[in-house]
């Protein structure tokens, strides 16, 4: 199988969750973490407003901060150290190849949104482990791919206000339901350039 460049992976990424995986490698170097976790990229995600993945943390009824609790506790267990340059885990670069296969080929999106994220983790036995591990509150949403679209009959209407929006995006009907009417803009080549490859 080829090889994928790094920088083709990232850049399906959409604006919100790549400014997250730059905010995640800043919190794991602020945490002396030589590597990337997901994680870390997680818990700079629950940090935003109106993503996919609140919506999906509140359809589920999962609880906000019980799953803060245990992703903390995840990364208060990582090892300490940090390497001259840090690189992103396997787990990490793997779940948005899983990503963008759920998003591409099941959901006709050109971007990876938060919720491919989840899925394509809860896709793959390995991730969804890692995904587990890291709060045992995700286990919640073992159906989530099943019931990924029914959640987006709260968020439908000019009143919606989910943040990873693209309108120009040629999005099927059910998802735009969750989706909501926020403009995303275009990264451009200097920002994907700020994510270092190590090879």
């Amino acid at each position: 199988m080829a090889t994928i460049q790094r920088t083709a992976l990232f850049g399906k990424l959409n604006p919100v969750i790549f400014k997250a995986a730059e905010s995640a490698s800043v919190f794991c170097k602020l945490r002396n973490n030589p590597t990337i976790e997901m994680a870390h990229w997680i818990h700079q995600i629950l940090q935003l407003e109106n993503t996919d993945l609140r919506k999906i943390l509140a359809y589920f009824d999962i609880n906000n901060a019980k799953l803060a609790e245990e992703v903390m506790a995840f990364m208060d267990n990582l090892p300490v150290g940090t390497r001259s340059l840090m690189n992103f885990s396997a787990d990490f670069e793997e779940t948005i190849e899983r990503a963008w296969v759920q998003s591409s080929l099941a959901f006709n999106q050109t971007q990876i949104r938060s919720g491919y994220l989840i899925i394509g983790m809860l896709s793959d036995r390995n991730l969804k482990n890692v995904l587990f591990s890291i709060s045992n509150e995700f286990s919640k949403i073992l159906q989530f791919v099943r019931s990924f679209l029914k959640i987006s009959i709260t968020s439908q209407g000019k009143n919606s206000n989910n943040c990873e929006h693209k309108p120009r995006c040629n999005q099927n009907l059910t998802m735009n339901r969750i989706i909501t009417n926020c403009p995303i803009p275009v990264l451009s080549n200097r920002q994907f350039g700020k994510i270092k490859k190590k090879r």
